[in-house]
């Protein structure tokens, strides 16, 4: 990974890759597809799950991934 994106992936990750964000270890559990509001183009929306069990999602390029909300 570089530039300035935390997560920075061109294709989608095999489930179980794991990455740093902050002081969290987070692992892939799944890939769904997903279609940009914005422009239409088809994407993919990562899952995580964070040592603690938290998850969180975010795109194939983010600058850091959003945390989910107990319930979601």
């Amino acid at each position: 990974m570089g530039n300035n994106y935390r997560v920075d992936f061109d294709y989608p990750p095999e489930l179980g890759t794991k990455i740093k964000v902050g002081q969290q270890m987070l692992t892939l559990t799944s890939v769904e597809p997903y279609t940009r509001k914005r422009d239409g183009v088809t994407s993919s929306l990562l899952r995580w799950r964070a040592e603690d069990g938290r998850t969180a999602r975010s795109g194939l390029r983010s600058q850091n991934v959003m945390w989910d909300r107990e319930g979601d």
